[in-house]
């Protein structure tokens, strides 16, 4: 998967997701959640590295709009 090294995929089975169609079940948002519930110290790098991987762009082209637009979501959960 894009954007997911070794780590962050460890971290993604954790909660169920072995493979990129399993990550397109969800949005990025709801894995993150999932994710920081059981990894505290996981960082916001890793849901704008979700987001690259579901949309199958690099994280680093994630616009400043769009990361705020996901910070605004993730206010609400």
């Amino acid at each position: 998967m894009k954007n997911l090294g070794p780590e962050s995929r460890k971290k993604l089975e954790e909660v169920g997701i072995f493979n990129y169609k399993d990550l397109l079940q969800f949005d990025s948002i709801s894995v993150y959640v999932e994710v920081k519930k059981k990894f505290p110290d996981t960082s916001l790098n890793f849901l704008w590295a979700l987001e690259g991987a579901i949309q199958n762009k690099d994280w680093r082209d994630i616009t400043k709009s769009e990361k705020q637009n996901l910070l605004w979501i993730l206010g609400e959960k």
